[in-house]
C-alpha cells in the first residue's frame, strides 16, 4: 500500500480542474470520469518517482501480473512476435520499408519484426534489462535506455512512430504527443494502441476489468477522448479500430486473468489437460489501435 507521500492528485488533461464523478474507489486510488469531456483517469495516483520504480523493477517478470506488469515477457517471445507480425501487416501494406521509432519498446519484439521486414529501427525503453535483451538477443543497435523525453531524436524524422501500450502509463500524454510530433515525417504515421474504456467488455466487467491496474494505468481513453487529445497535439486521426488489437497469449494467461475476472473458474481452467503449451489469439475488443498523421494546413 503506497503512503500519502507517494501519491499525487491529478486533474483532467482535457478540461483542467473540472468536476469528476467517481467510477471506482480502490483505496488509496480512485478512478474518476470528467463530467465535462468523459475522460477517465486516476486520482490520486502514484507520484512520478514511484511510478518510474515500477518499470525498472520486476515489471516484466511480475509475481502479480494480474495487478502489475507481465508474468514473463521474455519467455512469451513467440507470442509477442506473432502478435506484432499481425499488427505489422497493415503497416507494411501502407509502406514496405522506412524508419520506425518505438517509444517504450519493452523487449524489442515489434522492432525485430520491422527490422526483419527491412525497416531501420530505433527505440527507447525505461527498463535496463529489456534494453539489454533487445541489444544482445535481438541484435537491435539503435535502442537506448532511458525516458522517452530523453531520446535524442537521432536520424529523425521517422516514417512511423509507435506507442504500443504506452500512452495510458504516461503522466502527461499531451506533452508526450507534442514531443513525438517533432520526430514524425510530414507524410508519416503515428500508431497508438491503448485500452478502450468505452468498449462493451469494459462496461460489462466494471471494476473487474483487467486493465484497471491502478499503479500503472493512469488514463483510460475512449475513441472520443483520444481523438480530442491527438487533435490538440497537432494530429489528424485517420483510423480507429478494435480489429487487430488482440494478442496471441499462452494458455496460462487465461488461467491467471480468470483469478481476477471470475475466480471460481480458475481451478477448472487449471485442470484442463493438454493446454499448458497451447497459445491462442484473443481479442475481447477492449483495446483499440489509432492511426494518425500530422494535421495538414487548410
Amino acid at each position: 500500500m503506497p503512503s500519502t507521500a507517494q501519491l499525487e492528485e491529478a486533474a483532467c488533461i482535457l478540461c483542467g480542474p473540472a468536476p469528476a464523478r467517481m467510477r471506482i474507489d480502490a483505496h488509496p486510488f480512485r478512478v474518476v470520469e470528467c463530467e465535462g469531456c468523459t475522460l477517465v483517469y486516476l486520482s490520486p495516483r502514484l507520484a512520478p518517482d514511484s511510478r518510474e520504480a515500477i518499470y525498472t523493477g520486476d515489471y516484466f517478470k511480475s509475481p502479480i501480473a494480474r495487478e502489475r506488469g507481465y508474468t514473463d515477457y521474455v519467455a512469451d517471445r513467440d507470442c509477442y512476435l506473432e502478435t506484432f507480425r499481425r499488427r505489422a501487416r497493415p503497416l507494411l501494406a501502407w509502406r514496405p520499408s522506412g524508419t520506425v521509432f518505438e517509444a517504450g519498446f519493452a523487449a524489442g519484439f515489434f522492432l525485430r519484426v520491422m527490422r526483419d521486414a527491412g525497416w531501420r529501427t530505433y527505440g527507447v525503453e525505461l527498463n535496463p534489462d529489456m534494453v539489454a535483451h533487445a541489444r544482445n538477443e535481438l541484435a537491435l543497435d539503435d535502442v537506448t535506455h532511458g525516458r522517452i523525453e530523453d531520446w535524442d531524436g537521432r536520424d529523425a524524422p521517422y516514417d512511423l512512430i509507435t506507442l504500443w501500450d504506452v500512452l495510458e502509463h504516461v503522466g502527461d500524454p499531451g506533452a508526450l504527443l507534442a514531443q513525438v510530433r517533432e520526430w514524425l515525417a510530414p507524410e508519416g504515421r503515428l500508431v497508438i494502441e491503448t485500452q478502450d474504456v468505452s468498449s462493451p467488455t469494459a462496461r460489462l466487467l466494471g471494476k473487474r476489468w483487467h486493465h484497471y491496474k491502478h499503479g500503472e494505468h493512469l488514463f483510460h481513453f475512449s475513441p472520443r477522448t483520444l481523438r480530442v487529445l491527438l487533435e490538440r497535439a497537432g494530429f489528424e486521426v485517420i483510423d480507429v479500430t478494435r480489429r487487430g488489437a488482440g494478442k496471441v497469449i499462452p494458455y496460462r494467461f487465461l488461467v491467471e486473468r480468470s483469478q481476477r475476472i471470475f475466480p471460481p473458474l480458475t481451478p477448472v481452467l487449471a485442470r484442463v489437460p493438454g493446454l499448458d503449451s497451447k497459445t491462442f489469439y484473443v481479442n475481447p475488443h477492449d483495446e483499440m489501435i489509432v492511426t494518425a498523421r500530422l494535421r495538414r494546413s487548410r
